[in-house]
């Protein structure tokens, strides 16, 4: 290394040179000793030999540098220290080619510094000898190594063998390389590779010189050396003066004459030289190319001057130019005229020698000389010339150079103009700014020659190797035009919309927008027409890459519909408006232009296309997630052909199966396909003026794909297989992130549709926002499956959780959906509103069960919305929907209510003076404070949320709310129509109360006025409090105090109300839409296989029913155990039925709260008519390990792939439940629809509005009628005195009024004539007007309304009927009633069906015109469509088979050919008419819902009086309806939780009406009865004042024989009989001594014995029985006795029996006649005949069971209107039981207790002549006729003994086990002659019994039972009934509708009669 000496000497020897190079100075100005130092450091003896010296390079120390270029001077001295200095400069120079280079430049820079003191004359002698020197130094190094000039080597050396240094200074300098001597070393010993070891970022100066000179050799070499040199032009710094030199030299030498040196040292050869100069300008900086200030030289024009020259050296003049261009660009033309870029160019292709060597050069080495065209172009692009030159460049490369002659050069032509354009279009940035020039005839010449460029593309003359590229080049020319267009259309849109969005501002500003305000408009570049025409025509059969080219551009428009003119229209009436339709215009021809080829393509490529071709053409990633994108296209002329395309490759064809398709085969595509689809309608749909078909079709698709990805069984997302396939990130991150984008596009189309609204068509808008309604809601449907499945995958999977820390997240997601859907509550369409609100509750519940809390926005706006009032118009929302909003609202503030204590602020009298100016400093923060008194509470921390739901408080008793109210002057908070208000709440937590049951205080006059409440208490004032500090103890959450202040005036008003509303809201919530969970939880926690009466688990407190409650909790606490005691006999009983069995599968399991939801699908088929309702309790059994588990259904329906339903169960850590996977048997256990109904009214009682009377029964006092209306009623209804008067007296009684009828009373009578009086006395209902709404429809209030129930089918059907008529008493129409049955139609009589809901809203749709024949018509095309299809692809399947087979037949090949496409375009039709037709019948569907829904409603709100059954009242559909009074008949037959259902709406008035003294309520359980459960609430209400019930005291149905006992027994005399009824009863057989009216035969020798269902038979008494009826038919056969005869019993058994043995004798019709039934099954009915069996007979028997109920001996006893004829042993009667031996003491006082057996009605009788009149054998009736007038003796002895003895009860017998088993079961035994139906009026009985609340039959008889029930129970199959002659009209249970037409049988108009 060089340089020594110490930090001193150095910096003083830095100093000097730093000197001497600022102040240059000659020889005599430099000191010796500097000369001396400078030479003493440099050449350090230290040194070593062998070291590499670095004197001028960047390895030399700075210092040791500057040193040696100032000691160059030495070489002007001799002596011995300048030896030394030379001899250490040649070392250097010979160890280092860096220090060479250094050497020439620092010896140039130095002629400034350390020389600048010389003259230049000086200089040029110094450094000619200086070089002299060095070729000295060449010179011997090369001959050391035996090289000298001019000779050749002899020893093979060459000059790469002498150090390279050397011979890198050999070229470094044009005076060295010129030297004679080193020219004859050059050309002597040239080496023949390059010389390693040389600097490579730049060529030596002399190099360059070689690249020109004469020896052949020497120019390869030099070339080979230069082309080892960095590429590109050298920097700036390295071309130095010598390198200038160099340069000026080359010049002259292509320049002739050339002087001697140049004809001596350069190349005679043009082409050598020139391709020389073409190297050498390869090096050159670019601004030594074109003169300059420093540059002389003219390089660019020298070169363009030569290429018009011809020879072969034009290749290299050419490639000359190119470098020029290339280096300048632009520059090349600099002060040139404007045509001179297009002169150079003709030039260049009109030169002959240019053609010869395109003609000449190979293909795979000419495309240099067609590609300097795209350069070429580059350079003009800013010049004026470009829009003439460039047409007529590609006019040259895509005609001329196309010619045969060009056959190598032909793809290279269309390469580089494909390349050329592609530039222009995509980037812009290569060329200069061509802004100011007009590219119209370029775009033009792009038309022009579009037909070659996509021939090239996509034609098959073009697909050989040597079009390889050009091909490629012109596929990414087509894709770039076609994008272009599509980006120029973006653009306009965009800058449209923009304007749109600007106006829209200002118009809603209320401001002309200004011209200059609203952004520039795009002009629409005009799209290459040819391009996409070509493009699309040019595609063929199977390419692929074709189709994937045109789905690549189409997929970035796929989404953009025309644009809609009067979106601009609505915001510009100026002159602007013009200007923005012409670009509507066009961007609109554009996208028509751009569409117009892409579904024939598709098509066209299809009809050729294999199905594997295609899969593989889907199987890019790529292209299937394109395929899905645009599969969501609105048009579809895009959707449909792709749709096609999915459906070819995977053989699918409906919209729904390619998603499916697409999802299961390509998870990871299609999600990301979705994903950016619905990213493209986040960006787009909010910046467009409309996109309603965008927004429609989103829709659509994503209900399609929730479908396919969640529904039952075979959603994707339930299968463990497709959630691994999504790949990374896998379904945590890909699910949510779906989630995320649907609820934010959802968002948007709530937002932006009400603008949109404004330019589209009303019922297409309707349509699709009913779809997007709907879309939300199978989102929110599906969260659970969602949510389940992203965590699925993950370990949180197996852990049984409500809420999910991704469940809450999306639901957060939900926050923007519902603040926006909240603007459609002012939608004016029902249906949409409907939908709305439906979607709107369903988001608000998804909120309270994650304990998300909604955003502040939407919940401030919904609550504007909900205490907004109807004149305000912010919503359209009816009443009964605003006070679900209000109850909704409010439930997300109940839990912070647990959190306030409210502080009563009793004001003292001396405090008042005080605080008065306190007061008043505050009023106006009071006032902002009680504006959101509901709100006003602490939130806490969301996990603080999260906590259990809060349990039930204690109530307060009435000495503790007397105690409470003592304490405090000032109003209070407190429920209204409460009778023990919640406890005050604090901060301490409720403690768990103990069931107490306090003698209750009887009521006193103020029990109503401590009803009240909020009305008092709503104007308070709120004030947080501070946490109290308890030391030790865990912090309490943050709670609310509020300070219950008085407050006086307007707002206290104004307030008071809303709060009222507010709380009623929540109460009519509470008590419509109660909490039945806990049902749930209770019922589905047992064991179906534990026996006993109790239900398994814990014990239930049992309490008898007392008469009064002390709160509505006792009366929970009380009814709750008793109802699922009874819950539990009905599984109990369940268990004897045969309930058909099916497999199923358990496809899929969701967690949600305490709930285990499992889908299910079956696996096998079910027998017709089987299905499952929301309401029924199920059984799963393992088929082998016999575990069972009872589940409630949740959802069932029909699929096309089986049926599918969801059953919950309750989720416990001990037992998982069922697996998914796994097989199960399923049954039907019963049905919860009654049990849900009584038990929400049980939960739901507190919140009723006669909560008080039904806890504490208080009836008014009968009052004595206005006698002047008493007479005008009787008259006008037909009424007797206490029907009026009873009639009257509910219609003025508030609360609950009795009325009881005994048989025959007219009860329904009373009923009409009560719905008459009150529809009479009814006002007109009001009609609201609203201020300011000129044009609005009037809105008028629903008619006040009277709900009519029933606890049976029957006796609701018989009154619904009556109403119907108009009749309200015997022959008399009044007011037509506009009545409504609701229920279940086949569970009606046929008579009312007529104004069932069903009915009756199907008689609206029909009048509508669109109707239902559409949906049929649609449905029947769907089908005939689907079987067209399946046919023409299993033919088109045959035709691909049979040509397969085909072997070297073309001709037939061909034709199959021809028939497969064209079966392949018939299948694609029929799945495109198929996906239109299930859209369009999914659509007329929804359509035909929301007119039903409509409807229906108007049906209701029309309506006067609502008919149901007590159950059926409880349906939610009448939820939206106010009753003014309800009505319940047969109200002693329901058990008080059912008769409470219809008194949860809301009513002023309750009428029950019937008769405690029949049949009680059905209760299964006999543990419950044994409670109470069986009494009626009517029962209850009687026993508090038995003097307050009216009694209607006139029967009208029994002869005055029959009723005399009934009334004395049942009803304490007071049942009188109605006029003549003696002669209306009076019958033939009367006269006869073995009849009359009334007998007791006594069957002293019937015994009974235990028969079937643990029952009682007494053969005897069925043999007498029918000996009875054949006597009287055979007497007095002219009387036709079908229809008119009752057989009844009090067992079952008996039944049985009797109907066998009177087939046996008549025959097996006889059941179709005569009706056959138990007493419970004969309530309601009314024969003229009754025949009692008693059955009980004995020996010793002293009890008689139930037999002994007097209940049920009313019925028997007053069912028959003419005879009543008892079969029973009177002695076994009379001492087993008192009200029995009264009955027989009263037959022996009357005479009509008669011993009697089989003879006594088989002997002659002659003290009574009958009629002789003709036997004649009712052959309707199909009974055998007898052979004799009366049958022998013997015959029915005989049949006596064919009986068997077998069973007779032993003598010794005292107790009657058997009754134990009620027999009391009317369902169980088919009716023997049910009604017959003439006309509307059915005759036969009054009105049967309920099937419903009946207990089903034992196995044994359920064979008989065939016919299901609403709720799913079965009921006995009526026998059809026989044609019978009708010689006589038959009197009907109804009133005559001809007044003037007197009864049949002697009957008058009386009043009336049940």
């Amino acid at each position: 290394m060089s340089g020594g000496g110490s930090s001193a000497e150095l910096d003083r020897l830095r100093a000097r040179l730093a000197h001497y190079r600022d102040h240059p100075t000659d020889t005599t100005g430099v000191p010796d000793q500097d000369l001396a130092d400078f030479h003493k450091y440099l050449l350090k003896p230290e040194i070593a030999s062998n070291i590499t010296l670095h004197w001028f390079c960047s390895s030399a120390e700075p210092v040791t540098k500057e040193a040696a270029i100032f000691l160059l001077r030495l070489h002007a001295y001799n002596g011995g220290r300048v030896t030394e200095w030379r001899k250490h400069l040649h070392r250097c120079l010979a160890g280092c080619s860096e220090c060479v280079r250094g050497l020439q430049e620092n010896r140039l820079s130095s002629l400034h510094t350390y020389f600048g003191a010389f003259a230049e004359n000086t200089l040029k002698r110094f450094y000619k000898t200086f070089d002299d020197e060095l070729v000295r130094l060449i010179v011997e190094t090369c001959e050391s190594a035996q090289l000298r000039p001019g000779q050749p080597s002899t020893n093979g050396k060459t000059l790469a063998d002498i150090p390279a240094p050397v011979f890198y200074l050999m070229l470094s300098n044009p005076t060295i390389v010129t030297n004679a001597k080193v020219i004859g070393l050059l050309r002597a010993h040239i080496p023949s590779a390059p010389v390693a070891g040389w600097p490579n970022d730049s060529p030596a100066a002399g190099l360059l010189l070689l690249l020109m000179e004469k020896t052949p050799e020497v120019r390869s070499w030099a070339a080979l050396q230069a082309n080892a040199c960095t590429r590109g032009p050298m920097p700036r710094e390295r071309f130095t003066a010598v390198h200038s030199k160099v340069l000026e030299m080359t010049m002259h030498a292509i320049l002739p004459p050339t002087s001697s040196l140049e004809s001596s040292f350069f190349s005679d050869d043009l082409s050598a030289l020139w391709q020389g100069y073409s190297t050498i300008l390869r090096f050159v900086p670019e601004e030594w190319l074109y003169p300059s200030k420093s540059n002389h030289l003219d390089v660019r024009q020298t070169v363009i001057t030569h290429l018009s020259d011809k020879g072969p050296h034009f290749v290299e003049i050419l490639k000359s130019f190119i470098v020029i261009l290339d280096r300048l660009g632009a520059n090349t033309w600099a002060e040139e005229s404007d045509e001179f870029p297009h002169v150079v160019f003709n030039t260049v292709k009109d030169n002959t020698s240019y053609t010869e060597i395109l003609q000449g050069l190979p293909a795979d080495k000419g495309r240099w000389a067609i590609q300097w065209m795209e350069m070429y172009v580059k350079t003009i692009a800013s010049l004026p010339a470009f829009g003439t030159t460039v047409p007529l460049v590609i006019q040259y490369l895509c005609e001329e150079l196309q010619h045969e002659r060009y056959q190598d050069v032909r793809g290279s032509a269309i390469w580089v103009a494909s390349r050329l354009f592609r530039i222009i279009l995509t980037d812009p940035k290569a060329l200069a700014d061509t802004s100011s020039l007009s590219l119209s005839p370029v775009w033009e010449s792009l038309d022009i020659h579009a037909r070659i460029f996509v021939s090239v593309a996509f034609g098959r003359a073009y697909s050989g190797a040597s079009w390889l590229e050009a091909r490629e080049a012109a596929r990414e020319l087509v894709k770039a035009v076609l994008k272009n267009d599509v980006t120029n259309i973006h653009l306009a849109i965009s800058s449209l919309s923009k304007a749109h969005s600007a106006g829209l501002a200002a118009k809603r500003a209320k401001q002309r927008p200004a011209d200059q305000s609203l952004p520039t408009i795009y002009s629409l570049q005009p799209i290459r027409t040819q391009i996409w025409r070509k493009t699309y025509e040019s595609i063929q059969p199977n390419d692929s890459y074709g189709i994937t080219t045109v789905l690549d551009t189409m997929v970035l428009i796929s989404h953009v519909d025309d644009l809609n003119v009067e979106a601009f229209e609505a915001v510009f009436s100026d002159k602007r408006l013009q200007e923005f339709k012409e670009v509507i215009h066009d961007v609109n021809s554009a996208l028509g232009t751009i569409r117009s080829g892409f579904e024939d393509a598709l098509f066209r490529y299809l009809d050729f296309a294999n199905s594997g071709a295609v899969l593989e053409l889907l199987s890019q990633q790529v292209t299937a997630k394109k395929i899905v994108i645009m599969m969501f296209s609105p048009l579809n002329s895009i959707r449909q052909p792709v749709q096609a395309l999915v459906g070819l490759a995977m053989d699918v064809e409906s919209r729904l199966d390619c998603f499916r398709a697409l999802l299961l085969n390509f998870p990871e595509a299609s999600l990301n396909g979705m994903f950016e689809f619905l990213e493209k309608f986040i960006k787009f749909a909010p910046r467009a003026p409309e996109a309603c078909s965008l927004s429609k079709s989103l829709a659509l698709c994503f209900t399609d794909v929730i479908d396919a990805l969640c529904s039952n069984p075979d959603g994707l997302l339930h299968k463990v297989s497709f959630l691994q396939a999504m790949g990374e990130p896998g379904p945590a991150v890909q699910l949510p992130k779906w989630w995320a984008l649907m609820s934010e596009a959802l968002s948007i189309i709530f937002r932006f549709t009400v603008g949109w609204a404004n330019y589209c068509d009303t019922q297409d808008m309707i349509t699709w926002m009913r779809d997007a309604l709907i879309f939300g809601r199978d989102m929110l449907s599906q969260r659970r499956v969602i949510e389940s499945s992203a965590l699925a995958l993950s370990p949180q999977s197996s852990k049984a959780q409500s809420i999910s820390h991704m469940g809450s997240k999306m639901v957060r997601n939900l926050q923007g959906v519902l603040f926006q859907l909240t603007g459609w509550l002012k939608l004016t369409d029902e249906e949409l509103l409907y939908q709305a609100f439906s979607l709107v509750q369903s988001l608000l519940g998804c909120f309270k069960e994650t304990q998300v809390e909604p955003a502040a926005d939407a919940m401030a706006k919904l609550t504007r919305y909900a205490n907004a009032s109807q004149a305000e118009q912010k919503h359209r929302l009816d009443k009964s929907r605003v006070n679900v909003l209000r109850d909704l609202l409010a439930s997300f503030t109940e839990e912070e209510d647990d959190e306030v204590e409210i502080i009563e602020h009793v004001i003292q009298e001396r405090d008042v003076p005080a605080k008065k100016a306190k007061a008043e400093s505050t009023k106006e923060k009071v006032r902002q404070k009680q504006q959101t008194l509901t709100s006003m509470v602490s939130k806490s921390k969301e996990s603080e949320r999260k906590a259990p739901p809060p349990k039930l408080k204690k109530d307060l008793t009435v000495a503790e709310r007397r105690k409470l109210d003592a304490a405090s002057v000032l109003p209070k908070f407190s429920r209204a129509a409460t009778i023990a208000p919640q406890p005050v709440a604090s901060s301490s937590k409720p403690k768990t109360a103990i069931p107490v049951r306090p003698q209750l205080p009887p009521p006193s006059s103020d029990a109503s006025e401590s009803s009240s409440s909020e009305d008092e208490g709503a104007a308070a004032l709120v004030a947080l409090a501070k946490k109290h500090a308890a030391p030790k103890r865990p912090e309490e959450r943050r709670q609310v105090k509020m300070l219950d202040a008085p407050m006086t005036g307007k707002y206290q008003r104004i307030l008071q109300q809303r709060n009222n509303g507010i709380d009623e809201a929540r109460r009519m919530a509470l008590r419509l839409k109660p909490d039945i969970s806990s049902l749930h939880r209770r019922l589905l926690s047992w064991n179906y296989d534990h026996e006993g009466p109790h239900p398994p688990g814990e014990s239930l407190k049992l309490y008898t029913v007392p008469d009064r409650f002390e709160s509505s909790r006792h009366f929970r606490e009380t009814f709750e155990p008793l109802l699922l005691l009874e819950c539990w006999a009905q599984i109990q009983q369940s268990k004897e039925a045969d309930e058909a069995k099916f497999e199923c599968r358990i496809v899929g399991r969701q967690y949600a709260d305490y709930w285990i939801d499992m889908d299910i699908a079956f696996t096998e088929s079910v027998t017709k008519d089987w299905g499952l309702t929301e309401t029924d309790i199920v059984l799963l059994r393992h088929p082998h390990t016999r575990h069972c588990r009872l589940l409630k259904v949740q959802h069932f329906k029909q699929a096309p792939n089986g049926l599918l339903a969801t059953l919950r169960m309750v989720a416990t850590p001990s037992d998982p439940g069922p697996q998914v996977d796994s097989l199960w048997q399923l049954s039907k256990v019963f049905s919860l629809t009654t049990l849900h109904r009584e038990y929400g009214a049980l939960v739901a009682l507190e919140y009723y509005d006669m909560v008080r009377t039904i806890l504490n029964p208080v009836l008014q006092k009968i009052t004595s009628p206005d006698q002047s209306e008493l007479p005008r009623l009787m008259q006008m209804y037909k009424l007797n005195k206490p029907q009026a008067t009873a009639i009257l007296n509910a219609l003025e009684a508030d609360g609950f009024s009795l009325i009881q009828g005994p048989p025959g009373t007219g009860k329904t009578s009373t009923i009409c004539g009560l719905v008459q009086l009150f529809l009479s006395r009814r006002k007109g209902p009001a009609t609201f007007i609203t201020v300011g709404q000129n044009s609005a429809p009037l809105q008028k209030e629903a008619p006040k309304k009277i709900l009519l129930c029933a606890p049976s089918n029957a006796a609701i059907d018989e009154i619904t009927f009556r109403l119907k008529e108009g009749a309200s008493g015997p022959g008399q129409r009044t007011l037509p009633v506009k009545v409504v049955r609701v229920g279940n139609p086949k569970a009606m009589n046929a008579s009312v069906k007529d104004v069932s809901l069903d009915s009756l809203t199907e008689q609206k749709l029909n009048s509508n015109s669109d109707g239902k024949s559409t949906a049929k018509d649609s449905g029947n095309e769907m089908s005939r469509l689907r079987t067209e299809l399946d046919s023409t692809k299993k033919l088109r399947q045959q035709k691909e088979e049979e040509m397969s087979q085909i072997r070297d037949n073309t001709a037939k090949t061909m034709a199959l050919d021809s028939e497969i496409q064209a079966l392949r375009q018939k299948v694609r039709g029929l799945a495109t008419q198929l996906d239109k037709l299930r859209d369009q019948q999914k659509g007329n569907q929804r359509t035909m819902d929301a007119l039903s829904r409509r409807c229906r409603a108007e049906v209701l709100q029309e309506a006067d009086v609502i008919c149901a059954t007590l159950a059926g009242s409880g349906h939610e559909i009448l939820e939206t309806l106010d009753f003014e009074m309800v009505i319940i008949d047969e109200a002693a037959q329901a058990i008080e939780l059912s008769s409470l259902i219809p008194l949860k709406y809301r009513c002023n008035r309750c009428v029950m009406v019937g008769d405690p003294q029949q049949l009680p309520p059905t209760v299964i359980s006999q543990e419950a009865s044994k409670y109470g459960y069986n009494q009626s609430l009517f029962v209850r209400l009687q026993k508090h004042r038995p003097e307050a019930v009216h009694l209607l005291s006139i029967q009208y149905r029994m002869h005055p024989e029959i009723s005399i006992l009934p009334s004395r027994l049942f009803y304490n005399g007071r049942l009188q009989d109605g006029p003549d009824m003696s002669s209306k009863t009076q019958r033939p057989w009367h006269r006869s001594p073995k009849f009359g009216p009334y007998h007791f035969y006594n069957v002293a020798k019937g015994v009974e014995e235990t028969g079937r269902f643990h029952s009682l038979i007494n053969k005897a008494e069925a043999q007498v029985a029918v000996a009875l009826y054949n006597r009287l038919r055979q007497e007095f056969s002219t009387f036709d006795f079908d229809f008119k005869v009752g057989i009844v019993t009090m067992y079952r058994a008996q039944v049985t029996e009797l109907r066998r043995t009177f087939e046996q004798r008549f025959g097996v019709n006889i059941t179709s006649t005569v009706d056959f039934n138990t007493v419970d099954g004969f309530q309601g009915q009314e024969k003229d005949i009754i025949i009692l069996s008693c059955v009980r007979a004995g020996p010793g028997l002293s009890t008689v069971g139930f037999l002994a109920d007097v209940r049920r001996m009313n019925v028997a006893l007053t069912r028959a209107k003419a005879s009543v004829f008892i079969l029973g042993n009177a002695a076994t009667l009379e001492r087993s039981d008192q009200n029995w031996k009264a009955i027989v003491q009263d037959a022996r006082d009357r005479a009509a207790l008669i011993d009697a057996d089989v003879s006594f009605f088989t002997t002659p009788v002659n003290t009574y002549n009958s009629q002789k009149a003709a036997k004649i054998p009712n052959k309707a009736s199909g009974v055998k006729p007898p052979t004799s007038a009366l049958p022998l003796a013997e015959d029915l002895v005989a049949l006596g003994r064919n009986s068997s003895a077998k069973g007779v009860i032993p003598p010794s017998r005292t107790n009657d086990t058997n009754d134990n088993t009620m027999d009391i079961l009317p369902s169980s035994i088919p009716p023997s002659n049910p009604p017959m139906e003439i006309g509307n009026v059915t005759i036969g009985h009054k009105r049967p019994a309920d099937d419903s609340l009946q207990p089903p039959l034992p196995p044994a008889m359920r064979a008989q039972q065939i016919q299901p029930t609403q709720h799913g129970a079965r009921l006995p199959k009526k026998p059809k009934q026989p044609i019978v002659p009708k010689p006589k009209p038959p009197r009907s249970i109804f009133i005559n509708r001809n007044p003037h037409k007197p009864p049949p049988y002697g009957g008058s108009a009386g009043p009336s009669r049940s």
